[in-house]
C-alpha cells in the first residue's frame, strides 16, 4: 500500500496497538519513489501557498478603494490557486507543524463570514488567509527539509526539481 494511500485511509491519529498489526511490504525503490512523490507534493503545495499572500497582500491593498472589479479579479485569481493547496496529506503536515491547527482554532470561519460590512469581511479573510497560507508554507518547509535529509541518506538527490532550466 503506498504511503498516500495508507494515510487517506487510516488518517494520522491510528491508536499505536493498530500500528504494530500493519504489515509493510515494500522494498528500498519503492520507499524512495513514495518520499520523492511526497517531496514533491509538498513543495507544490509550498509554492501554491507562496503565490497566494502577495495576491492577498494585493486585496488588502486595494480594498479601501472598495473597487469591486478589481477586487473580484484577484480574488478570482486566489481562488483559482487555492486548489493546488488542498491535500489530505496535509493532515500528516498539519501534525508535524501543529501552529497551523492552533491558528485555525483561533480563527472560527463563523466569527469572519458574519461581518456585515462586505469589504470588512474580504479584508478580515485576507488576513486570516496571510497567516494561513505562510503557516503553511512553513510547515511544507520545515517537513520537505527532513525529507530531504532522510532521502539524501539513501544518496537521492536528484528529488529537487532545478526552476533555473
Amino acid at each position: 500500500m503506498k504511503f498516500l494511500d495508507f494515510v487517506e485511509k487510516h488518517g494520522t491519529s491510528i491508536p499505536k496497538a493498530d500500528v504494530e498489526k500493519i504489515e509493510l511490504k515494500a522494498n528500498k525503490e519503492v520507499i524512495i519513489r513514495e518520499m520523492v512523490e511526497g517531496y514533491k507534493l509538498v513543495m507544490g503545495i509550498a509554492e501554491a501557498s507562496r503565490e497566494i499572500i502577495p495576491l492577498l497582500h494585493d486585496i488588502n491593498k486595494i480594498l479601501p478603494e472598495r473597487n469591486k472589479e478589481k477586487t473580484n479579479e484577484l480574488v478570482n485569481k486566489v481562488h483559482a490557486i487555492m486548489p493546488r493547496t488542498n491535500h489530505f496529506f496535509l493532515h500528516v503536515i498539519y501534525a508535524y507543524h501543529y501552529q497551523i491547527q492552533l491558528y485555525l482554532d483561533r480563527y472560527t470561519i463563523r466569527e469572519v463570514d458574519n461581518i456585515p460590512d462586505r469589504f470588512e469581511c474580504l479584508t478580515a479573510q485576507t488576513d486570516k488567509g496571510i497567516n494561513y497560507y505562510g503557516e503553511l508554507v512553513e510547515a511544507c518547509d520545515l517537513f520537505a527539509l527532513q525529507l530531504d535529509k532522510v532521502l539524501k541518506s539513501f544518496g537521492i538527490t536528484e528529488h529537487k526539481e532545478n526552476k533555473d532550466g
